[in-house]
């Protein structure tokens, strides 16, 4: 459900008259998008799954890319929940070590042109 969107009030009295409009209020949603930048996917059922911070209300859609420090792409996901468990493409878990992350997230407001956000960071895989 979301709530975009441009509103007035008006009143009806019992003759069926209807006033004015009062001030037009718009809503927009409040998307929040934050992302964890540790987790140990170790199999001991605690922070497990790298996955955001918090639910991923009113996200139209993600691209969630890692990087390992040479460059090379080891995980990408179009998954809001992201949901990465330390694997690689090929299935076999990731080294401990620091690895970098672009998301692009196209979020439901009301201003179409502020949509898009690009988030970059580091995410640091324990054991």
């Amino acid at each position: 459900e979301t709530n975009i969107g441009c509103y007035y009030v008006t009143a009806i009295n019992t003759f069926g008259n209807e006033s004015a409009p009062s001030n037009i209020v718009c809503a927009d949603n409040c998307p929040n998008y934050d992302l964890p930048n540790v987790f140990t996917p170790n199999n001991d059922k605690r922070n497990d799954i790298f996955t955001p911070i918090t639910c991923p209300r009113f996200i139209k859609s993600v691209l969630f890319k890692v990087y390992d420090r040479y460059g090379q792409k080891v995980y990408e996901t179009t998954e809001p929940l992201i949901n990465w468990n330390g694997e690689n493409e090929s299935g076999k878990g990731v080294n401990i070590g620091t690895y970098l992350y672009s998301c692009t997230i196209v979020e439901d407001v009301l201003d179409k042109s502020k949509a898009t956000k690009k988030l970059k960071g580091w995410i640091e895989v324990l054991k």
